[in-house]
């Protein structure tokens, strides 16, 4: 009457290794620079909508462009670092 109980069994496939100390910071450096340049982007868009929108310009492309650039990279950034 006394059985082994085995809890859950993993498909081998299943396994990561897990990355080297290098793998990993390579990996954090690459999600905080795409982080940076999205930050820079947003930023930098908005100084320049600023700007444009006082001296009756379109700032069309500020707005939208890059402030998207901006976001993509960002999210970019995120999906990289939680990977």
């Amino acid at each position: 009457m006394t059985e082994d109980i085995q809890g859950p069994q993993l498909p081998k496939e299943a396994h990561k290794h897990p990355l080297s100390a290098q793998e990993a910071s390579a990996k954090t450096r690459k999600a905080f620079l795409s982080a940076t340049i999205g930050a820079v982007l947003l930023i930098s868009s908005f100084a320049l909508t600023y700007l444009l929108s006082h001296h009756d310009r379109s700032f069309t492309f500020a707005l939208y462009g890059m402030t998207m650039l901006g976001v993509v990279f960002i999210f970019l950034g995120l999906v990289l670092f939680c990977e």
